[in-house]
């Protein structure tokens, strides 16, 4: 292992990884997280040329900040997480996933905070996450760490989505509590208007 560990929680680690050692233990582990999903590949609907169109424009994306992380417990890898940049100001948190016998001990919560922190101490402002709507395993701990939901989208491969965003900055997060009418607006955002 190249990089260093770091605790998650007593007796849980994790760890930055390669792209290459994330995709190979995805690979391996993720229909045993998700075995209920029902994604539709939209890719195979795609012609020739399109294909071609999309892969000219993913080279656009080489240089984006992207983050594979393993987690561990003992010396086993029983979770991962991943994520890129979006822009200057924001961190998509991409797939994260926990085996199930590691379920339902806190590490998915131990796992945001750590990851907030993480993104933080990189300067980015905003840190924002999709889900399926029904998945309260993961919507429910990301509101008690302070994300709120910011929308909702349907995805024609995964169906009904709920767009989440934890903001880094407290004035920009006061910004947005005055703007989904959770409170009046302080004295800084007096400014604007």
């Amino acid at each position: 292992m190249p990089f260093e560990k770091e605790e998650l929680l007593p007796g849980y680690t994790i760890a930055k990884v390669s792209a290459g050692e994330f995709d190979e233990f995805y690979a391996s582990h993720s229909g045993m997280v998700y075995p209920d999903v029902l994604q539709i590949d939209t890719d195979a609907w795609l012609s020739t040329k399109e294909r071609a169109d999309r892969s000219d424009l993913a080279r656009n994306l080489q240089h984006r900040l992207s983050l594979h992380f393993l987690i561990y417990h003992g010396e086993q890898a029983i979770g991962w997480h991943c994520g890129y940049q979006i822009d200057a100001d924001i961190f998509y948190m991409f797939e994260t996933g926990v085996l199930s016998s590691h379920q339902r001990k806190g590490i998915y919560s131990a796992l945001i905070l750590w990851l907030l922190a993480k993104y933080q101490s990189l300067g980015f402002q905003k840190v924002t996450s999709q889900h399926h709507a029904s998945n309260n395993a993961v919507i429910i701990p990301k509101l008690k760490a302070g994300f709120a939901i910011t929308g909702f989208s349907i995805d024609e491969g995964l169906g009904l989505m709920v767009t989440m965003a934890y903001i880094i900055n407290v004035k920009r997060m006061n910004a947005y509590t005055f703007r989904t009418g959770h409170t009046r607006p302080d004295a800084e955002i007096r400014k604007f208007l």
